[in-house]
This record gives structure tokens, sequence and C-alpha cells, in this order.
């Protein structure tokens, strides 16, 4: 596993800034090596989507399999898997949709994830 990118670090900023309490590299299954790049709260798994334009792995054919997985996975123990780009997070787009999911986890009769 290589270090952090420099979305995956602005995002940790972003989290700081907002006062957010977030864990880094989160792996949810000590029987599986699958981790999340962030997990906010008790049950919000982020993934930065990274490599898009450079032909990464989140864009080929095994690399697409194995994020399937993960995140389905993770869907069915209950978590709410966010996969973010790094422009999204630049835009500070990834940041909203993070604080919209933990509000809807506080309060699920309301959607207050903007659109």
């Amino acid at each position: 596993m290589s270090g952090p990118s420099t979305a995956e670090a602005l995002l940790d900023f972003q989290l700081r800034a907002a006062g957010i309490e977030f864990e880094r590299q989160f792996r949810p299954w000590r029987h599986r090596l699958f981790r999340f790049d962030f997990r906010v709260g008790n049950r919000i798994l982020v993934e930065v989507q990274g490599g898009g334009w450079v032909k990464g792995a989140h864009v080929r054919g095994w690399g697409l399999e194995r994020d399937a997985e993960k995140s389905c996975l993770a869907a069915a123990d209950g978590y709410r898997v966010l996969p973010v780009t790094p422009a999204q997070i630049r835009k500070g787009v990834a940041l909203a949709w993070i604080e919209a999911a933990r509000k809807f986890s506080e309060a699920p009769e309301s959607n207050p994830i903007p659109r």
C-alpha cells in the first residue's frame, strides 16, 4: 500500500477543520485485507476514487471488481459507503456529503443530502 494521496491529505485537513472525528485506513473485517480511506462516525465509510484520469486501479477491471465487492460487503454490514473523487474533495462537495450523511444518520426521517 502506498502513502496517502494529496486528495486524502486534503480531506483529512477538511474533516479536522470541520471538527469531524474520523479514522484513517479503516479495516472493517479482520478476516479480509480491505481498507477504506476514512471511517466517519460508526457507520460511514469514505473511499477516495483516485487515478481516474491516469488509468489507476479504481478504473481497471480488477479494481472495479474489488471495489464493488468491498462496497457490497460494507453495505451488507450496514455501513453507508461514500465514494468520492479528488475533484469533489477539492470543490468541498465531498465534505458536504459527509456532513449530510452524518446528519441523516442522526435524523433518518429527513434527507439533508445536497444535490
